[in-house]
Order: C-alpha cells, then structure tokens, then sequence
C-alpha cells in the first residue's frame, strides 16, 4: 500500500471517469454530497473500492432512472462513505453474505458478474482499518457504508 494524502473530490471523479461508460449507459443520475476535503489512503485501491461499488449500485437496479448518491462525512475519527442506489436490494438474510468470494446472490443472468467485487472491497476496507457494511430494503434499494481510519491526518498533524 502506497500512504498519502488524497483529495477525495479527485478520488470520486477518478471513480466516475471510470464507470462513465456504465454511467451513461444506465442513465444513471449520481448526486454527491461530500464534507471531507482529504483522507490518507492508498489512492489506486480507494478509486477502485468506490468503482466497485458504484458500479454494482448502476448493475442491480430494475428502473429506467437509476439514483446514486455517494456521501462522505467525518465521524468519531473515522471518515465515513455511504454509496446509496435505488435497485433491487438485499434480502436482510443475505446482508453477512455479500463479501463472500465468489458468491452471487442473484443468480439471473441480466445481472453479470464474477462475485469478487465486494470481496475486493472488504479487503482494500480492512486494509484501510476500517469497516464496511450494507443497509437494504428489497426492491428499495441498498446502501453500503464503509469508514476510513483517520489516524493518518492525526500523524501528519501532531
């Protein structure tokens, strides 16, 4: 991992050139709501964890307009993500099941993948030291939240 200073307003627009494809193919209107100038990261793994999520908030939708909403706010020492949509959701049964490697939980075929993105998203998280977890209502739409440890901002300030 390469430590640094991160302008999480790049990062989310690294993010979004990333999926722009997917963006415009899905119609998708992404709203961000952001309170935190710069975490310490490593960049290349924080674009694809907010990739990652972005794109399987676009995937799993069954609407014509899909909503996204991507917030980032400081909290008890932690910087805190919530990458919100409006698709299918998540029954509350499966919820622990999500970051399981290769586990798909919708098995229809509109709905391509491999089951490691939210794997990989777990891991950069973990590395981070910080926490991610989905909040879901079926067929309203899922929420995944995850924090970023804020002691790096402590370190270079002290």
């Amino acid at each position: 991992m390469v430590m640094e200073k991160v302008d999480v307003n790049q990062l989310f627009n690294e993010a979004l050139q990333n999926v722009r494809t997917s963006v415009e193919t899905s119609n998708s209107n992404i709203v961000i709501e952001n309170e935190v100038d710069f975490i310490y990261g490593d960049r290349v793994q924080l674009v694809q964890l907010i990739q990652n999520l972005l794109s399987n908030a676009m995937k799993f939708t069954r609407t014509d307009h899909p909503q996204n909403m991507i917030r980032c706010t400081r909290e008890d020492g932690e910087v805190k993500f919530a990458i919100s949509d409006n698709g299918i959701g998540i029954a509350e049964g499966d919820l622990n099941k999500v970051f399981e490697i290769f586990r798909r939980l919708s098995t229809e075929k509109v709905y391509p993948g491999t089951g490691i993105g939210l794997a990989i998203c777990k891991k950069i998280v973990d590395r981070h030291r910080g926490k991610i977890w989905p909040e879901s209502e079926v067929g309203k739409g899922t929420t995944f939240y995850f924090t970023i440890n804020d002691e790096g901002e402590r370190l270079q300030t002290a």
